[in-house]
């Protein structure tokens, strides 16, 4: 299992989730789920296999050995059957001012299961709160969501996290254009 330098514990199981630093075995099942939620996501393209294992070989796996890394991203397994859900974790991280957005996908199965999408992400979101607390990481979390996404911002805002601002003209989806609301959490 690869382990993040800066963490001193690496696999965390809290509520109904286990999440562990991400793993090569799990990139191409976060390919397929990536590119069936583009409407969601800030990605442009499909990603192909090709593109995938070099952004995993020359981007992510770099970071696990950085004092500072970029990023520190977890797969999160179920916590009982330890089947895969999802990915996510801290990136765009800020060292000098110790704040990180913070990103979330989950199998695309999932994000369909208004329930189970909720439940999934209530519980990582409150994991990465602790996870940021426990080790000592960031002072402030942010997330940035395209506005018709409204379920997915109830269920930010449920786990403490308030508007801070807005990108007005954020995203084209279906033909439409939307702005994206920007939210934090103080640690």
């Amino acid at each position: 299992m690869p382990k993040f330098k800066i963490l001193n514990k690496q696999i965390f199981k809290d509520y109904n989730l286990i999440l562990k630093p991400i793993s090569k075995v799990d990139i191409e099942k976060i390919r397929i789920w990536r590119n069936s939620q583009t409407s969601f996501l800030r990605q442009s393209k499909i990603i192909s296999k090709e593109e995938q294992l070099h952004y995993f070989n020359n981007i992510i796996y770099p970071n696990f050995n950085l004092d500072n890394p970029k990023m520190i991203l977890f797969s999160f397994f179920d916590k009982i059957s330890e089947k895969l859900l999802g990915y996510g974790g801290y990136v765009h991280i800020d060292w000098i001012n110790k704040t990180s957005e913070v990103s979330f996908l989950c199998d695309t199965k999932i994000m369909n299961d208004s329930q189970k999408y909720k439940s999934h992400f209530i519980d990582f979101m409150k994991i990465i709160i602790n996870i940021s607390r426990e080790e000592n990481l960031f002072n402030c979390l942010y997330s940035e969501t395209f506005s018709f996404r409204k379920n997915h911002i109830q269920y930010l805002e449920s786990v403490g996290y308030t508007r801070f601002g807005i990108k007005k003209l954020a995203k084209s989806h279906n033909d439409e254009i939307y702005s994206s609301f920007l939210h934090q959490i103080k640690i």
